[in-house]
């Protein structure tokens, strides 16, 4: 009994109740549709899922193994008294082509100390089902680990505010943890940033979401925490300036751009007037059929990520755009990649056709790196404004010549990896005609 028990689909919170003596919970109704349940309850490993598809519902939890008791102190061994997170991951929590593969989880090409726990990182490190702690006034924490046979193990990420300070691989064998933390570096560097929505006639929008992005940066850097009838609001984790997209169902996107946010400041509400929308319907084609599974990526004039999409019937419909120019890139794991410039204006539904080829196909070569083979480094293919080729990162060892591949399209590219004990290296290289490119790129610092 008392497991909390919560329902919600992408931001909004559905349902929440509790469970009674007899671990027995009620929800009014399932929604069609995507939905995630989140269950929690103490000495129990948390459970993120759809809702199970058997009625009633069961949702089994598996207790705990062990507890991980630690401290945080600074340089003197005196405790720092801040709020901060530790979360941990393991194999079962990394993303599914290491289960695939069966291959260790080591979350250390992710990160790097100092950098910003970003989006990407909450996903490959299992940000989901992660367990989080805060040091309590004296410094300590305490985190509950899964059972796993063999014995568990687990990499603890060390955050202050968001910014990675250290990682470290803990066993049931370890006694107490001690990170050492400066305490001027414990402070709370999150920011909240409020957006009022309204049409052209100054009308207010209801349900509008934002998208904050690093500027020049096109990934986003975070989302609005909730969408309802107030004005949304985004948390930033990292100081710095950020182009704020706004979005709502029926309107065009607007930008707020070069919002310069403080550490630990709130700001707004900032107002953002969002046109009549604009719509792309397309298909993706291989000699003339359609092509299913394929991902089409979508770009604003600036370079920032606005969509994504995983067609399974080879048509794409994205609305919700500004008018202006786009780039569409559509790439297929083994067909192909094609790309498009187009204008859409207001109040416009422009047809895309995107034929792929597969003129050009890009390998890399990681040889030249020394240590372990079977040591792991993310990688990725950027264009020449650092916009991705494909939805995330793909994995490879070092060591080794022609481990991954991509198609491209004659042009600047970069080709970005991130490896254990290594500074991050972006090469780049030119692609001139069809064919076929063996990048080999240099081993970091």
């Amino acid at each position: 009994g008392g497991a909390r028990v919560v329902l919600s689909r992408g931001v909004d919170l559905l349902e929440t109740t509790e469970s009674a003596e007899d671990g027995r919970f009620v929800l009014a109704r399932l929604p069609d549709g995507e939905a995630r349940l989140a269950v929690r309850a103490a000495g129990y490993r948390p459970v993120f899922s759809p809702p199970p598809t058997s009625r009633p519902l069961v949702v089994r939890l598996e207790p705990v193994a062990w507890t991980i008791r630690g401290e945080v102190v600074d340089g003197g061994g005196r405790p720092v008294p801040a709020r901060l997170t530790l979360r941990f991951a393991d194999r079962a929590e990394s993303v599914e082509s290491w289960r695939i593969l069966g291959l260790p989880f080591d979350p250390r090409p992710l990160l790097e100390v100092g950098a910003a726990f970003d989006a990407t990182v909450e996903r490959l490190a299992g940000a989901d089902a992660a367990w989080a702690a805060p040091a309590g006034e004296g410094g300590t924490f305490s985190l509950d680990a899964p059972a796993r046979r063999p014995a568990p193990a687990v990499w603890l990420v060390l955050l202050a505010g968001e910014r990675v300070k250290d990682v470290r691989r803990v066993t049931p064998t370890d006694g107490l943890v001690r990170f050492v933390l400066a305490a001027a570096e414990a402070r709370d560097e999150r920011a909240m940033v409020r957006v009022r929505a309204v049409e052209a006639s100054g009308r207010p929008i209801r349900a509008a979401r934002v998208t904050a992005f690093a500027v020049g940066r096109s990934d986003p850097s975070a989302r609005s925490l909730r969408i309802g009838r107030d004005d949304p609001t985004v948390r930033i984790d990292v100081p710095g300036r950020y182009d704020l997209r706004v979005t709502a169902d029926g309107h065009g996107a607007a930008v707020v751009p070069g919002v310069d946010v403080p550490a630990g400041g709130r700001l707004g509400p900032l107002v953002a007037a969002l046109p009549a929308e604009a719509r792309l319907e397309g298909e993706v084609l291989f000699r003339g059929e359609r092509v299913t599974d394929a991902t089409v990526l979508v770009f604003d004039a600036n370079g920032r990520r606005v969509e994504i999409v995983s067609p399974s019937d080879g048509t794409f419909e994205i609305g919700g755009l500004a008018p202006g120019r786009h780039l569409v890139r559509a790439v297929h794991a083994t067909r192909g990649f094609g790309e498009r410039e187009v204008d859409v204006r207001a109040g416009e539904i422009r047809p895309v056709p995107l034929p792929l080829a597969v003129d050009h196909e890009v390998r890399l070569d990681l040889s030249a790196w020394p240590g372990d083979p079977n040591a792991r480094a993310a990688v990725d293919l950027l264009d020449a404004r650092g916009r991705p080729t494909s939805s995330g990162r793909r994995f490879t060892s070092v060591g080794r010549a022609v481990d991954v591949r991509w198609f491209a399209a004659p042009g600047t590219w970069n080709v970005r990896v991130v490896a254990i004990g290594a500074a991050p290296v972006v090469h780049s290289f030119e692609i001139e005609a069809a064919g076929s490119t063996v990048v080999r790129v240099p081993p970091g610092g």
